[in-house]
């Protein structure tokens, strides 16, 4: 695999990163799907895409976002992005300017997000049919009912 190299642009570190592994996708689903957890998903993937920060390498953690500037993190996510789909168009053999065909590649990425959206709505829900259960109905703020 070949790394990529990004700068934070409030923070300004320096930061390399990849494409997870199989592995990775296993373990991330194995390790985020009980609720109390699975919100920081999004943010254990970003830690296993990093192999080094500052030129700094070993395991990053969820943790290590906490120092981030909230923008930063919105831009790696951006990157990570728009890196992936560059990925998927050159793997694919498709050019960008094949419309249908990136149209569809669109599409299918769009219905894997929804998929995995349910997913993860379908795993909230669980967790508020529990905290029913064992501390009563759960109530909406008046301003929002």
């Amino acid at each position: 695999m070949t790394p990529y190299t990004w700068k934070q642009p409030v923070g300004g570190k320096t930061v390399t990163w990849w494409h997870l592994t199989g592995g990775d996708i296993i373990d991330l689903e194995g390790n985020y799907s009980r609720p109390d957890i699975a919100h920081l998903r999004t943010y254990a993937q970003f830690a296993m895409r990093v192999k080094s920060c500052e030129g700094v390498t070993g395991v990053f953690q969820v943790n290590d976002f906490r120092s981030w500037d909230e923008y930063d993190i919105n831009a790696f996510a951006e990157e990570v992005d728009r890196r992936e789909r560059d990925r998927v168009t050159a793997l694919s053999g498709r050019t960008e300017t094949d419309a249908v065909k990136l149209a569809e590649t669109s599409i299918n990425a769009v219905v894997d997000s929804i998929k995995r959206l349910s997913g993860d709505l379908q795993i909230f829900l669980q967790a508020a049919k529990a905290a029913e259960r064992q501390n009563g109905p759960l109530k909406v703020p008046a301003s929002q009912s």
